[in-house]
């Protein structure tokens, strides 16, 4: 299977990646059968995951594990969730890929989640 990252990205994202303080877990959901983006997201994430030991991968099935699609609010799939490392969710949600722009968001989110993140005002 070809990489979705050429050697400079990957060089770029593992330098990134670096800076995270804690381990990161994110909970993919993808469902059995046809699922429109599901193995382009799965991909995706095994090679973040693959960037640094602090991002750890799970998949869970759509609808199946309803515990978790409860407690999350998943309401589709692919989705998926990130925890940091006491197993607290932030409230930190993707539906599908993050493509495009939409990485500089997965990016930061990953790095806020480890613990690196800037605490909001109690207002905002």
């Amino acid at each position: 299977m070809a990489s979705l990252f050429n050697d400079e990205i990957k060089g770029q994202l593992t330098e990134i990646f670096k800076g995270l303080k804690h381990e990161v877990k994110i909970t993919l959901f993808t469902q059995k059968g046809p699922c429109l983006g599901c193995p382009e997201t799965e991909e995706f994430l095994e090679e973040i995951a693959g960037l640094s030991a602090k991002i750890k991968l799970e998949t869970r099935n759509y609808p199946e594990d309803q515990a978790d699609v409860v407690k999350y609010n998943i309401e589709m799939a692919p989705s998926f969730v990130m925890l940091d490392h006491t197993g607290k969710y932030p409230g930190i949600k993707f539906n599908g890929l993050p493509a495009g722009h939409e990485i500089n968001s997965f990016i930061y989110a990953l790095m806020n989640v480890s613990g690196n993140g800037e605490e909001l005002p109690e207002d905002v």
